[in-house]
């Protein structure tokens, strides 16, 4: 009886969470991430399927071979977009710059040459802030989310062009003007 079916075992990674509910008579997945985002996907109704710790099981009918390999396709790419960390790196260069986060992790402090302090508001949610010495890793799962908030801390203090004193990316190339000489 088995022996026209098609089986399939999917590893989930253990930061996400899964859940399979049915709705009007359609089934679901639901995925939690890390950062508290929720996504939904749909399952085809020939598909049957179990849900164990971090294993999805799949089981479909031989006749829907094209259709169940379509499905995991899917399932795999969005799987994979889900699970994936996406980092930027920046660097202070500068004498006396310093940068910090306030206790409640809520809001970057940095002192950058200005007379007050520079204070930028950080959703913990979607971005997770690593401060060295003089450098700081912003990782997310949302490459839109990590982009944006690098680019607003960069135009902070965009740096100088002839000091080259400011953030710049990790692996940036800036190239220095030479100074006026009379």
């Amino acid at each position: 009886m088995f022996l026209n079916y098609i089986k399939k075992k999917i590893i989930i990674n253990s930061r996400i969470r899964v859940f399979f509910f049915i709705k009007a008579n359609r089934k679901y997945f639901r995925f939690e991430s890390v950062t508290n985002e929720i996504y939904f996907f749909s399952i085809p109704h020939f598909i049957h399927l179990e849900v164990k710790d971090f294993f999805i099981y799949l089981l479909a009918n031989e006749v829907n071979k094209k259709q169940f390999k379509n499905f995991l396709e899917n399932l795999t790419i969005f799987l994979k977009k889900i699970n994936r960390i996406c980092r930027k790196k920046l660097v202070l260069k500068g004498l006396g710059f310093k940068m910090s986060l306030s206790t409640c992790r809520n809001t970057l402090e940095l002192k950058i040459g200005f007379s007050h302090l520079v204070k930028l508001p950080v959703d913990q949610t979607r971005i997770k802030l690593n401060i060295n010495k003089n450098c700081i890793t912003i990782e997310g799962n949302s490459l839109s989310f990590v982009g944006n908030f690098a680019a607003k801390l960069k135009k902070c203090k965009m740096p100088d062009i002839y000091k080259g004193k400011g953030f710049l990316y990790r692996n940036e190339k800036f190239l220095l003007k030479e100074i006026k000489k009379k």
